[in-house]
């Protein structure tokens, strides 16, 4: 049954210019306003007017009156989700159907992002105007609960499991996560579908204050997660997908011609799937483990496979020699391929990373065994039984410029990540066991059981400077990446004592501790220092280097961690985020529950997605329950700790808790629920009732 319907949520910015507009002779007529950068305040009472999607380019406008303009749903409304500011909108004397309400109401959530215990937010219904009843239950999704300088959190989820697998932030902050989930109940935001129990796969899209921009699911007939995810400077999105039989993604299908295989989809800045593109195997293996988008626009993924590969449309193929070949493909900005190349010999051979050059090229490091020929360069594993790594340059062109390996002469190596500086070097680090690892012709350091190497090659091939770091039991590499002055900062763990080419780290004797390494342009160990736990293990995951050379390290710990003077007591094994100012002191030490994480930077915000399983433990003994409810479910989690200079971030990252109060509850009852402010009228209501709506502490009030 139609009703006059008002919403207006407010929360208060103080004085601001202010505009009303009067005798418009109707819609289209608001684009000279769109220059008015310091307009907050707007009114078009009795107005003609209902097309306001040009009131989006006001960047400050935060009242919006369009009361009587004679409004019958509230499909003209959707626009209202995308104006930056907007705090208070005001419908009265429009005759809004109940439906109506609730379709404005996923665009029009009330914006409280300012939501603070001395400046409450309020949201009205008023149905006097015309003494009609209001019957229906009103679900408001409340997207933006917590003030955006304290960080925020958002869970969604299947009713089994979520896995985080990428995580990207642009320069503005924009947010693209890629993951898959299984289940048969799909939660998101409000959106909920089932059917029958399904994998399948997830892509969304956030903006900085964690609304949800668009989201994009895939699946294949059997199997389907996500690879790896990298976002171009245009705002589109590729992802790499390891698929099982055909697969279809955001209404685009690839059918299969081989049972197992890749997907590489594009997804455009607006969400909608491109188009997918394919690479298949006639064997049981295709494997890949990035993929990276070159600077003269190319997009390269590398792996392994064994029997025939094939890849684009019309297919090229390449067959493998051995149990396991690598290969490297290029696709165009269209989606089609540009070359497939393979290496390989009857052996084992793999590439485990690979990162793009500053000229259109590609680089990519793996393991070998025996010879492999790379364009006119064969590479000889020593022995010919044991693993050796290797780096190979390939021009945009797919030419093979150089090619480089080293190793040990006992047990294998494994080489784990690469990365390129502005100036085109490329970094490499891998671990080496069983004896001195030889890289270029030069013997380096072995200082027992498992031990670290590091080394940078120039555009050309030459070697720039080599580094071993290690001590007398097992040491390990995890991660590494480039500050803005070409130094390299690594993490990972040792055991016992770690010797940083002189610089002494002292962990407890039988227990694994975390260590940061840093070294300069020229390999040199300029600092290090560790952590420890009080049992068992402590040790980092992950770095982020950010533009003004902090980072950002993500680690695991059981119980009390260490490090320098700060200390962090968890109950039980969790992660931690830790931050460090470009002078390497940390700046902020914050436990977070979930396991299995990401990190990303932006503006100096960290953001981070991972994964849950049933309740989750937040600080001072909140709780988060799964968002589908189940004490058996794995979760989607994402958070931003915002900027805060040299202050510790907010360790309470629980979900927004906001108090509800209804200035007539016998009328209208007032509830948060999963996420919605829900209105309950009683049986007849009219009449006018207010909402306040006040964050606490724990919701960054």
């Amino acid at each position: 049954m139609p009703q006059n319907g008002s919403i207006i949520g407010t929360v208060s910015r103080g004085q601001a210019p202010e505009m009303g507009l009067r005798g418009l002779p109707g819609n289209n007529v608001l684009q000279p306003l769109t220059g008015l950068t310091r307009l907050e305040r707007l009114t078009l009472k009795n107005q003609n007017v209902t097309n306001i999607i040009p009131l989006a380019d006001l960047p400050n406008l935060s009242n919006l009156d369009l009361r009587g303009v004679g409004l019958i749903d509230g499909s003209p409304l959707a626009a209202v989700g995308a104006f930056p500011a907007l705090k208070q909108l005001d419908l009265r004397n429009n005759r809004i159907t109940v439906a109506g309400l609730q379709t404005i109401s996923t665009a029009l959530t009330p914006r409280v992002s300012d939501l603070k215990k001395d400046t409450p937010a309020t949201l009205t219904l008023d149905t006097t105007a015309r003494r009609t009843a209001l019957n229906t239950t009103l679900n408001l999704r409340l997207t933006d609960l917590v003030n955006g300088n304290q960080g925020w959190t958002r869970t969604f989820g299947a009713d089994d499991e979520d896995f985080a697998r990428s995580l990207i932030a642009d320069n503005q902050g924009n947010l693209y996560y890629a993951g898959y989930q299984r289940g048969s109940v799909f939660e998101f935001f409000g959106q909920t579908t089932s059917g029958s129990y399904i994998q399948r796969v997830l892509v969304a899209k956030f903006d900085s204050a964690g609304r949800p921009l668009w989201s994009v699911t895939g699946s294949a007939a059997s199997s389907n997660s996500v690879v790896d995810s990298q976002v171009d400077n245009a705002g589109n999105l590729y992802v790499l997908v390891s698929t099982t039989g055909a697969f279809t993604m955001g209404g685009v299908s690839s059918p299969a011609g081989q049972t197992y295989g890749l997907r590489l989809v594009k997804i455009n800045s607006a969400g909608a799937v491109q188009w997918i593109s394919k690479v298949e195997s006639a064997g049981i293996v295709v494997a890949a483990q990035h993929l990276a988008l070159t600077t003269d626009g190319g997009i390269v993924i590398a792996g392994r496979f064994n029997n025939t590969l094939y890849a684009g449309t019309p297919q090229t193929s390449v067959t493998s020699a051995g149990s396991s070949d690598t290969f490297a493909a290029r696709f165009a900005s269209d989606g089609s391929l540009s070359w497939l190349k393979r290496f390989g010999n009857a052996n084992f051979d793999e590439a485990t990373d690979l990162v793009a050059g500053t000229s259109g090229d590609v680089y990519l490091t793996g393991d070998f065994v025996g010879s492999v020929t790379f364009g006119s360069t064969t590479l000889t594993s020593n022995p010919t039984t044991q693993y050796d790594d290797y780096a190979v340059r390939l021009t945009s062109a797919g030419t093979v410029a150089w090619a480089k390996k080293w190793g040990t002469t006992a047990v294998d190596n494994v080489a784990l990540a690469i990365a390129c500086d502005a100036a085109g070097n490329l970094i490499v680090g891998g671990n080496f066991s069983g004896g001195v690892v030889t890289i270029d012709g030069v013997n380096k350091t072995w200082y027992g059981s498992q031990d670290i190497y590091l080394a940078s090659f120039s555009p050309s091939g030459a070697v720039n400077w080599s580094q071993t770091i290690g001590g007398s039991n097992n040491d390990r590499l995890i991660s590494f990446d480039l500050l803005p002055d070409g130094s390299v900062v690594a993490v990972g763990y040792y055991y016992g004592q770690m010797n940083l080419t002189g610089r002494m780290l002292n962990g407890p004797a039988s227990q694994y501790s975390g260590f940061v390494a840093v070294l300069n342009s020229t390999g040199t160990v300029i600092d290090g220092f560790g952590m420890s736990g009080s049992s068992d293990y402590a040790y980092f995951t992950t770095v982020d280097a950010a533009a003004d050379g902090s980072f950002v390290v993500r680690g695991l710990n059981y119980s009390t961690l260490n490090i320098g003077d700060a200390q962090l007591s968890n109950a039980q094994s969790d992660n931690f985020i830790a931050r460090f100012n470009p002078n390497r002191e940390l700046l902020s030490l914050n436990p977070i529950a979930p396991d299995l994480g990401l990190i990303a930077q932006s503006a100096g915000a960290i953001y981070h997605a991972s994964t849950y399983y049933g309740v989750m433990p937040w600080a001072n003994g909140e709780t988060m329950p799964s968002t589908n409810n189940s004490s058996g479910a794995f979760n989607a989690v994402i958070s931003r700790l915002a900027p805060d200079g040299s202050t510790t971030i907010p360790s309470a990252l629980g979900p927004p808790r906001v108090s509800v109060v209804s200035s007539n509850p016998a009328q209208v009852a007032a509830t948060v629920v999963g996420g919605q402010l829900q209105l309950v009228p009683a049986a007849g209501f009219t009449g006018s009732v207010k909402i306040t709506l006040t964050a606490d502490d724990q919701a960054g009030g």
